[in-house]
Order: structure tokens, then sequence, then C-alpha cells
């Protein structure tokens, strides 16, 4: 199976604001009606069914082939997607850039859009009567699973919220959509992929890094994205390598346990200079980007003064690293990449 993968160009809030902010995108107000029908691409004849799927709340059996799959929270509809299988709803966050693009290659109407806030997209997803949903990188609740559960078997994440890594995701939807083998496919493909788009970019693997949201806000500390977090995971997948810092325990004892997404820790503000590393890529929000600069916010960290500070606006590239998807990786190699080897260049020379 050939997967279409097609090029396009291109922290203060939770790790849900980030998605949810997606929502606020051009593309994603460009289909809020129901798509049509006869373009749906379901799954094909060829998937093995019937599947058992385990996820945090047990395990369900998917008897036959699906054909029309709802999505909730982050991947599961990119994942649907790189299979070149197109749901019938998903998020409205969901509508990014990376979808946006392979879906025209697919030559298929925008999914149904519905809110982020699961309990107020039930409706809408019971409306749409799909035989499927898919929520393997989302925040769903024991209450919500249960509630959704009446309308179509339902296959949840493996554990923390909005923290499945990207291989997993690949692994759960596409055993889910009875295509094991053409996920395995699709992680190797994947795996391939980023090495080969640091391979023009000598600078760049074995640069160390940090993944730091920075607000504007007075006296907010920095969020440090640890080990366990979807960012760091992906970007040492491209060959960089996490700071020595997230491992110590003095900032192992400073994480946030909130159960709401990738583990962080709050390093404070006035301590920039323990902030050692070759890289450090600064999560932002876009708006905010000339008042930071003004702040010189990391003005005492070594890798400010060497210049290799790269920026992550929260709306497309913090999110593509968030959502942990085959697609999005392939749009980050394409548009991000590039970046990170420029600062790589600076932290060397």
């Amino acid at each position: 199976m050939t997967h279409h993968f097609r090029s396009t160009t291109g922290s203060g809030p939770s790790r849900r604001s980030v998605l949810l902010g997606l929502a606020a995108l051009p593309v994603a107000l460009t289909a809020c009606s129901s798509p049509d029908e006869s373009a749906v691409q379901a799954v094909p004849p060829s998937a093995e069914f019937p599947v058992t799927v385990r996820h945090s709340f047990g395990a369900t059996v998917i008897k036959s082939a699906p054909q029309r799959i709802a999505t909730i929270g982050a991947s599961s509809a990119d994942v649907c997607l790189s299979l070149e299988v197109v749901p019938v709803g998903m998020p409205g966050s969901n509508a990014t850039p990376w979808f946006v693009v392979e879906l025209a290659e697919l030559s298929s109407p925008m999914p149904m859009l519905y809110p982020d806030e699961v309990d107020l997209s039930i409706p809408q997803i019971k409306n749409l009567e799909p035989d499927l949903i898919l929520a393997v990188n989302s925040d769903l609740t024991q209450a919500q699973y249960d509630e959704l559960s009446e309308i179509a078997p339902v296959v949840a994440g493996p554990g923390a919220p909005l923290n499945t890594d990207w291989r997993t995701s690949v692994m759960m939807v596409a055993q889910a959509l009875g295509q094991s083998r053409e996920g395995a496919e699709l992680e190797e493909e994947t795996t391939e992929y980023m090495a080969d788009s640091v391979s023009d970019y000598p600078d760049l693997p074995g640069t160390t890094f940090l993944f730091v949201g920075l607000s504007t806000a007075l006296g907010a500390d920095f969020e440090v994205y640890g080990e366990e977090s979807n960012p760091v995971r992906i970007l040492e997948d491209f060959g960089l390598v996490a700071g020595p810092l997230i491992s110590t325990p003095e900032a192992q004892a400073l994480l946030v346990a909130d159960g709401m997404g990738p583990v962080t820790f709050q390093w404070p503000r006035d301590r920039g200079a323990a902030l050692d590393t070759d890289i450090v890529i600064a999560s932002i929000e876009r708006a905010q980007r000339e008042e930071l600069d003004e702040l010189n916010l990391l003005a005492e960290a070594p890798a400010e003064a060497r210049g290799s500070v790269a920026y992550a606006t929260r709306d497309v590239y913090t999110a593509a690293l968030e959502t942990g998807s085959p697609l999005g990786i392939r749009w980050l190699g394409r548009n991000f990449i590039p970046e990170l080897a420029k600062a790589a260049y600076y932290a060397e020379n």
C-alpha cells in the first residue's frame, strides 16, 4: 500500500488549549457541514475482521469493517487519512494544514467538524450514526466512554490523556480498521522519512534541545516538556537529543502531574541560565512573538547567547508535535526541521 503524503508550505496554555486553538485557523472554517456521503472513503474490503483492540477502558471488539468513523481528540483522524480512510466527523481542531492537503489528494470533502469538547460533540456524533468511534489520543473520561459506547464501539487511548505516542496511535487505529499490516508499513515509511529529512543537515543530529513553553504573563515560569511528551519523543526520533536537565532529580521534583497531557515541569523564570542546551525550542503564541523578543526571557540562558533559539508557534508547530501523527511529522519535516537545522548551525558556529 502506498500512503499519500504531499508537501505543503508553510508554554503557558495547556496542551488541550494548543489543540483547541487550531480550530481558529482559517482552514478549519471552510467546512462545517456534513460531508457528501458518496465521497466518504471507508475501510477497504481487504481489511481483516473481527478485531479486538485493548485500551485504557478495557477492550473493544469490532466485528466487521466500519463504514462511518467518527474521531475524538488528536491524531485519530490523521492516522485514518494516512491509511486512506476519511472519517465522517472529527473535532474542528483536526482540520490542520497537513490534514487539509492530504484530504485534497484523496479528492474528498471535509468531514463534519464538531466541538473539541467531548460533552459538546456527543449529540453531533450521535447524529452522524457512526459504526466506530476512535479516540486514541484524547482526554476521554470513563463516563464519556460509556455514553459514546451506546452509539458505537469506541477505541480509547492506552493511558495518559492527550499523550499517546505516534507509533501507538498508528498501531491502534490501523488495528481498529483491520489494517495492521498497512499500519506497520506506515510506521516504517514515517521512520524512514524522519531519517531522510535530516540527512541534508549534518549539524542537526545529536544536537541537544529543550522544548519550553513561554508566556509573557508576569512571573510565569518556563513550562519545560519532559521525556514522556510527544514533542520530545518526536524531536528525538528526528535525531535530536533531549537536554540533560529534564532527567535531573531537581527537574523531576517539579513535574506537573495533572493527568491532562504530556509530562512537563515548571522551571523558575529567574533560573534561565540552567537551560543549558544547544537549542531552546520556544513554544509561543504567534501574537506574543514580538513581545517575547522584547522581554528577552531567555537572556541568561547560554543558548540565547549563541543565538540558538528556535520558535515553535503553538497554532501550528507545537500542535503538530503534540498531535503525534505521521501527517504532522511529515509536515514538520518539510517546514520546521529546516528552522531547527539553522538554530543548530548557529549553536555550533
